[in-house]
């Protein structure tokens, strides 16, 4: 008998493909670079950029994130200065990467969350005020969504 595998959703399949732009953006791949203008449209906020470094570092870790803030900051900072500019992180201001444009506050931030090669969706970064009743929760497959008191508690009472 054959078996079928099952059709990957169209969000999965662009979900992987803006992972592995990234991934190879961050690796210095120079034969399938992609420009300035779309590494900076992955990464139009802290929110974005703190995702995208922490899906990064589960890649390089073993789908493992990262223990804590000590060590997440330690991997950024590790990284070329070339790339992280290019994501408009600023290497010597990583306090500033770890802050809300929005309410100016410094993110929570969900460490030691799992993720795997086919790519996750765990909510890992948090505003703690957010805007007009709403914060920002950012995931692991780089999206983001404003969300009410009720879905925030939810989301950040997740367990890694």
């Amino acid at each position: 008998a054959r078996m079928n595998s099952p059709t990957p959703k169209p969000a999965t399949v662009l979900r992987l493909a803006l992972g592995l732009a990234v991934l190879l953006v961050m690796e210095g791949c120079s034969r399938a670079r992609p420009g300035d203008s779309m590494i900076a449209a992955a990464n139009p906020s802290n929110v974005h950029r703190l995702c995208n470094l922490y899906n990064y570092y589960q890649a390089r870790n073993g789908w493992k994130g990262p223990a804590s803030e000590v060590a997440f900051r330690e991997f950024i900072g590790q990284q070329p200065e070339r790339i992280l500019a290019r994501m408009g992180v600023k290497g010597d201001d990583l306090d500033g990467l770890f802050t809300s444009e929005r309410d100016g506050q410094p993110f929570e931030i969900r460490f030691g969350v799992a993720g795997n090669s086919r790519g996750s969706d765990e909510p890992v970064v948090f505003e703690r005020t957010g805007l007009n009743g709403l914060r920002m929760v950012g995931f692991t497959s780089s999206k983001h969504r404003e969300v009410d008191a009720g879905e925030y508690d939810r989301l950040r009472g997740k367990q890694p």
